[in-house]
């Protein structure tokens, strides 16, 4: 697994587990002490009950149980049920998540990676009248953001390590069986400040092309022109991706009250695992790249 596939699959991971650590750890009103997604079995029925309403209002409930089914769990929690929902949309094995499970700040040197690097676990949550509400939309935005800097750094590397684009395309052509790895420093640098302007070195190109990445459509249209690739997933139309930035815009900019449940943030978390994934087969197919 090369370094930016690890980076970003790290820090979907790390969203989809403070989602789940913020779920049950809050107090909730309510008398279940820990709330309704962290007790063990047995459970009560009124944590069973809490549990099942809440299932309902997340667009969850075809995972609602029976007290008599709590006797075999061993531990109900959104951890458990993003797996289970997982699985169950793709109907097999779901590889990534496997993947995501074991990657620690470990699998690369601190040298490299600063311990203070934004992909540890950080989690936070105050006493709102919604708190899921408040927990679903923490995690959108933070995926959301995950996602945006996946395809910034793609764009970096890139540019950085196949410059000509698709005039070189394929380089599979030149050796088949050569894979180049990429330096995690290029995905790190930190440009120096001129003038109050960011200069990068890697490639030096970048300090002009990087403020016209921040838009998605633009990011989008350098992939297709430059380089002739799109690492959007089968099965995702413009629509929805433009559905899901117009309701981060709404979040972040406090534009309207934006509808967003627990599987609303399971689904887009799932469409950036499998971008990642898409991101690193095209770019060792057509560019020999281990990105």
């Amino acid at each position: 697994m090369g370094f930016l596939v690890w980076k970003g699959l790290r820090q979907i991971q790390g969203t989809m587990d403070s989602v789940s650590w913020l779920y049950g750890e809050h107090q909730y009103a309510t008398a279940i002490e820990k709330g309704p997604f962290s007790f063990a079995s047995p459970a009560s029925e009124v944590e069973i009950r809490k549990y099942n309403e809440l299932l309902s209002k997340s667009l969850l409930s075809q995972y609602s149980v029976e007290p008599d089914q709590m006797q075999v769990r061993y531990n109900v929690s959104v951890s458990n049920l993003y797996a289970v929902y997982q699985k169950d949309f793709f109907k097999e094995s779901f590889e990534t998540e496997l993947k995501a499970r074991h990657l620690n700040i470990g699998d690369w040197s601190k040298e490299i990676v600063p311990d203070d690097y934004a992909y540890k676990i950080t989690a936070g949550a105050a006493a709102f009248t919604n708190v899921e509400y408040q927990i679903n939309c923490l995690g959108f935005i933070r995926l959301f953001g995950s996602y945006e800097q996946f395809e910034i750094d793609l764009l970096k590397l890139l540019f950085h390590y196949r410059p000509n684009g698709k005039a070189m395309y394929p380089y599979s052509d030149v050796d088949p069986d050569f894979q180049e790895d990429v330096d995690p420093r290029i995905v790190l640098e930190k440009p120096k400040i001129e003038n109050n302007k960011e200069i990068f070195t890697y490639p030096p190109l970048w300090t002009w092309i990087k403020p016209y990445t921040n838009g998605n459509d633009e990011r989008r249209k350098i992939l297709k022109n430059v380089f002739d690739v799109s690492i959007v997933p089968a099965g995702y139309d413009n629509k929805l991706i433009k559905k899901w930035q117009d309701d981060r815009n709404a979040i972040a900019h406090g534009k309207h009250l934006v509808d967003i449940s627990l599987k609303d943030v399971f689904d887009f978390s799932i469409f950036c695992k499998r971008l990642v994934l898409q991101a690193e087969t095209v770019c060792s197919e057509k560019f020999n790249l281990r990105i």
